[in-house]
């Protein structure tokens, strides 16, 4: 059971960008999900979370009531699907500009980088 966990949150993780597609990728979480319960245990929660995501996507229309001056900013080490969706958003929203800082991943406010992204929020 572990190793088709493995295999189905590897693909997971590597259709998502959060890792890159390589061959060590299944025996590595393979090892992790077998020492680390809190993995583990969200596993089955997965596919669930995805579908609802999916029945909340819409076509971004909606952000176009936003009118407050807004600054989206994407790491450039973050996931495509992120990185690609602030331009489209900030064609939608009337006050919005995207930036990207490209030393930066997801996590650039709180882990890496945050020096940066709160000079780029100055600027």
């Amino acid at each position: 059971r572990t190793g088709r966990n493995a295999r189905d949150y590897a693909l997971f993780l590597t259709t998502m960008e959060f890792m890159p597609r390589t061959p060590i990728a299944v025996p590595l979480l393979w090892a992790l999900l077998r020492v680390n319960r809190d993995i583990r245990a969200a596993l089955p929660t997965i596919e669930t979370e995805l579908r609802q995501i999916a029945a909340l996507d819409s076509d971004g229309s909606r952000y176009a009531d936003v009118t407050t001056p807004t600054l989206l900013i994407a790491g450039g080490k973050s996931p495509g699907y992120l990185r690609d969706v602030l331009p489209v958003l900030a064609a939608i929203m009337p006050y919005a500009k995207a930036i990207s800082i490209p030393e930066c991943d997801h996590n650039g406010p709180d882990l890496s980088g945050p020096r940066k992204v709160a000079a780029a929020i100055r600027a």
